[in-house]
């Protein structure tokens, strides 16, 4: 009797548990982990595309100063630094931004070795050399090749400055559409970091 008595109690048991993960049929599944092999996915900027860009005003022709590079909060940026010449410049210089299958140097227009798988040219009006003088004299006198390996952004190589053109190209990790932002005195593109 006390067997009977012990197997109804383990009977009613199982079924209050089979109601508690609803029909009984299915054991509960383990919970759900990442797979560690998985790379992460960038999320999308709000304003990016994949479409070429270009505007700005060709009679704004700033010194070119500075590349910043940076990654954070999710975001790599490159950023070109311009000192207007004109002190009521409201507009970017000329530029054009959009994606290539190679990038070539300029003006001798041999292939450019930037690792990535993706590629993004930058190209705006301004002056890298000053010409007014005896000697031509550098403006631009920072690095002509940065390499941050970010998650998206994994190197960034100047191109060329030829006839106050300006051209850069970036290798993305793949194709990922940006945000433009641009003013007198900056270029800024944002992609998001993998």
């Amino acid at each position: 009797m006390r067997r009977l008595g012990a197997l109804l109690c383990g009977v009613a048991v199982l079924a209050a548990c089979a109601e508690r993960q609803g029909d009984g049929a299915r054991p509960p599944s383990p919970p759900e982990t990442p797979a560690e092999t998985a790379s992460p996915t960038p999320t999308e900027l709000p304003g990016a595309s994949c479409d070429d860009r270009s505007g700005g005003d060709g009679r704004n022709l700033p010194d070119f100063v500075a590349v910043e590079v940076e990654s954070e909060g999710g975001v790599d940026r490159v950023k070109f630094v311009f000192e207007p010449n004109r002190p009521n410049a409201k507009r970017p210089p000329y530029h054009v931004v959009r994606f290539q299958d190679e990038l070539h140097t300029d003006p001798q227009g041999a292939p450019a070795d930037i690792e990535g798988e993706a590629f993004v040219l930058v190209v705006f009006g301004a002056l890298g050399v000053d010409l007014s003088g005896e000697e031509p004299e550098e403006i631009y006198t920072g690095p002509e090749e940065f390499t941050p390996g970010f998650g998206t952004v994994r190197e960034v190589e100047q191109l060329g400055d030829f006839e106050a053109t300006i051209s850069w190209g970036i290798g993305l990790s793949s194709e990922e559409c940006f945000v433009v932002d641009a003013g007198p005195d900056h270029l800024t593109l944002e992609f998001p970091s993998a």
